[in-house]
C-alpha cells in the first residue's frame, strides 16, 4: 500500500517537495491545494496527481492524505499545521522556517505532540554531501576538539539564518548553546521579515564558540559577490584541522599532518544534488513513521533550536545583555518586535 502525499502550496518549493516523494519508493502524490488555479494545474501535471483543490481544507478532507508538505508563507503554516494534526495526518513536511516567532513554533509543537503526527522542518541542506562529510569528519575526531565555527549569509535570519544556526546546532552534536550574545539593525518585509543585519556569537558546553554574520554586508558577500541570494559559508576550526563549506562552491577540510586538503566538488549546483538532499530528508520522515523511537535530524523539535538561537540574538539586541539558557517562555517574538526599532534612528552596535 503506497503512502499517500498532498501538497498544500504549489509554488517552485511545493513543486521540489513533490517531485522527491514521487521519487522515494511507495510514495506518491496524490492531491496538491493552491489558491492559483494556473499554479496548481501545472504543479499537478508535472506530479501527476489526481485531485487539484483551491484550498488546503478541501484537500485534507476530501484527499485523505498519509503525509503532507506544507508549502505555503509562513504566517499560513501554523493554521495549517493544526487542521492537518485534527484531519488525521500521519506526517507533516513543513518548509523553513516553520514559523516567525517563537511562540508561533511552541504552539505548532504542542499540535503535533497532542496528535501525535511527526513533522519534519525542510532544511535539506543538511544533507548536501559537503555539509555532511564535513559533520562526519568532525564526529570522527579527525579535527580534533572543536573550539571555534563561524557561518555567513547575505540573507535575513528567518531565510538563510535558520539554515545556518541548524547548522551550527548540527556541528555541535545537535546541543544548543549555553549563552548568546547579539547585535541586530535594520528592517526587510516580504516573506521572510527580520533584522537587515544580524551578527552575534553563541558559546557552548566544552568551550566550543559559534559566531554568526548575517546580512547584505556580511563575508560572504564580498568573498563571492556573483552568487547572489544562495551565498553562505561555515568555517570550522578544531585543534587538528579545519573545515570549510560553500553552499556553491562544495568544501574542503585540512587536517593536521597532511599536505593537501581534502576536496569535496559536489555542491548546490552540482546535478541531482539539491533533488537527492531533498528525497533524503523525506525519507527521514518516512523511516520515523515506520521505526518507533526514531527521530529525524530535522524533527520539528530539532528545528525550534536554530528558532531559538536566532531568538536568542535578536534578544540580546533589544535587551542589551547576555541571554541564557533556558530560554524565558516569551510571550511575543524578539525578532519580530525589530521591526518597531527599525523605524528609528539606527543605534550603534555595542
Amino acid at each position: 500500500m503506497s503512502t499517500r502525499v498532498g501538497i498544500i502550496g504549489c509554488g517552485h518549493r511545493g513543486r521540489a517537495h513533490g517531485e522527491a516523494w514521487n521519487a522515494l519508493p511507495g510514495c506518491k502524490v496524490v492531491a496538491v491545494a493552491d489558491l492559483d488555479p494556473e499554479r496548481r494545474s501545472a504543479v499537478s501535471k508535472a506530479l501527476s496527481a489526481s485531485d487539484t483543490f483551491g484550498h488546503y481544507r478541501d484537500l485534507l478532507e476530501h484527499a485523505r492524505p498519509d503525509i503532507v508538505s506544507i508549502a505555503l508563507q509562513p504566517n499560513l503554516r501554523l493554521e495549517v499545521i493544526r487542521k492537518a494534526c485534527e484531519a488525521g495526518v500521519r506526517g507533516i513536511l513543513v518548509e523553513k522556517p516553520a514559523a516567525l516567532g517563537l511562540p508561533e513554533h511552541t504552539l505548532m509543537e504542542e499540535a503535533v505532540r497532542q496528535n501525535g503526527v511527526l513533522c519534519i522542518v525542510n532544511y535539506q541542506t543538511r544533507y548536501l554531501p559537503a555539509w555532511r562529510k564535513l559533520r562526519e569528519r568532525v564526529r570522527s575526531g579527525a579535527l580534533g576538539r572543536i573550539e571555534r565555527i563561524l557561518v555567513t549569509s547575505r540573507l535575513v535570519a528567518l531565510d538563510q539564518g535558520t539554515h545556518l544556526c541548524d547548522q551550527l546546532y548540527a556541528f555541535a552534536g545537535q546541543e544548543l548553546p549555553q549563552a548568546a550574545v547579539g547585535q541586530a539593525w535594520g528592517w526587510r518585509e516580504g516573506m521572510h521579515p527580520g533584522p537587515t543585519e544580524m551578527f552575534g556569537s553563541f558559546h557552548f558546553d566544552g568551550g566550543l564558540e559559534a559566531f554568526i554574520r548575517l546580512g547584505p554586508d556580511s563575508p560572504t558577500a564580498r568573498f563571492n559577490p556573483a552568487a547572489g541570494a544562495l551565498a553562505y559559508q561555515l568555517d570550522v576550526w578544531g585543534e587538528g584541522g579545519h573545515g570549510h563549506v560553500d553552499i556553491l562552491e562544495g568544501g574542503r577540510t585540512w587536517i593536521r599532518g597532511l599536505s593537501e586538503w581534502e576536496i569535496t566538488n559536489e555542491s548546490w549546483t552540482t546535478p541531482g544534488v539539491v533533488p537527492q538532499a531533498q528525497k533524503e530528508l523525506s525519507q527521514s520522515l518516512l523511516d520515523a513513521l515506520e521505526k518507533p523511537g526514531f527521530e529525524p535530524p530535522c524533527s520539528l523539535r530539532h528545528a525550534r533550536a536554530s528558532f531559538e538561537m536566532c531568538e536568542a540574538l535578536c534578544a540580546s539586541a533589544l535587551e542589551r545583555r547576555k541571554i541564557e539558557w533556558p530560554l524565558p517562555a516569551w510571550e511575543h517574538s524578539p525578532m519580530q518586535a525589530l521591526r518597531t526599532l527599525s523605524e528609528q534612528p539606527l543605534r550603534k552596535p555595542w
